[in-house]
């Protein structure tokens, strides 16, 4: 680690073999892999202190990090994709690819995790399970770090082609799962929260709007922003103003959201 401004040096940390793999630097921590010995090491950013490390028994690719799911991905050479907690190095999962090893830098966009192959194959995991979503093969070995620009990936290979995957990979769906009623009786003029909980059960961030109705009468729209696979809970407030005496039935719609497949 040098100092940015002045070139002098801060730390270093000795690995003892060649260091190959550009290190990834997120939450205060370095994360890098090494030749020869096969270990991945968590470092501290200020001082250089080693905070874990682990044997793969393979060269290492650059890891990815996943700050939200507190995650460290990497692939070795071992045939393996692996994904470590961030702060202890505890293996969440192993994604076996054999026979042929990873080559290619993990990218990590909206709980999936990206990686090329030897053998010519592109790699989609799914970040929490480790489980394959897709793979796509091509002519030549995938050695260029995938990237990832509006819903699609891109990726270069051995015979002179970039590879070009678009949004149908890409699951779109938002859904409102519970609703409830701060109570079933309200006084003609009186306030009644409402508590929605929306969820977003796709691979990408959405951005949608959620609407309560009293039969079928729109009351009350919110905007929000839901990253992948999470969830939250609203609360609106009915104003019964205006609305005459009688029985009411509440619900809640989320707007569907561009590609979305199930509007359920």
């Amino acid at each position: 680690a040098v100092d940015m401004q002045t070139g002098a040096s801060v730390w270093e940390f000795a690995t003892s073999w060649p260091v190959t793999s550009t290190p990834a630097v997120a939450d205060g921590l370095v994360f890098v892999g090494t030749e020869n010995n096969d270990r991945v090491y968590a470092l501290d950013q200020s001082t250089g202190n080693p905070l874990w490390n682990f044997w793969t028994s393979g060269w290492l690719t650059p890891p990815a990090v996943d700050s939200s799911a507190q995650l460290v991905i990497v692939g070795s050479k071992d045939y393996k994709l692996y994904a470590f907690d961030e702060q202890t190095g505890l293996v969440e999962w192993r994604y076996f690819n054999g026979p042929n090893y990873l080559t290619a830098s993990t990218i990590s966009v909206n709980g999936l995790v990206y990686v090329g192959t030897y053998d010519g194959n592109l790699h989609c995991v799914n970040e929490t399970t480790g489980e394959e979503v897709w793979n796509y093969s091509v002519t030549a070995p995938i050695v260029s770090p995938p990237l990832i620009i509006y819903e699609h990936v891109l990726v270069g290979a051995l015979d002179g082609s970039i590879y070009c995957f678009g949004p149908p990979f890409i699951i779109h769906k938002i859904a409102v799962s519970n609703l409830t009623e701060s109570s079933s009786e309200v006084g003609q003029g009186y306030g009644l929260n409402v508590n929605v909980t929306a969820e977003n059960q796709g691979d990408s961030v959405e951005t949608f709007n959620v609407t309560i109705y009293a039969n079928g009468t729109a009351i009350k729209t919110e905007q929000i922003a839901l990253m992948n696979s999470s969830s939250t809970t609203i609360t609106f407030e009915w104003n019964t103003t205006g609305f005459a005496y009688g029985n009411y039935t509440i619900s809640a719609y989320a707007t569907p959201v561009p590609g979305e497949t199930d509007t359920t």
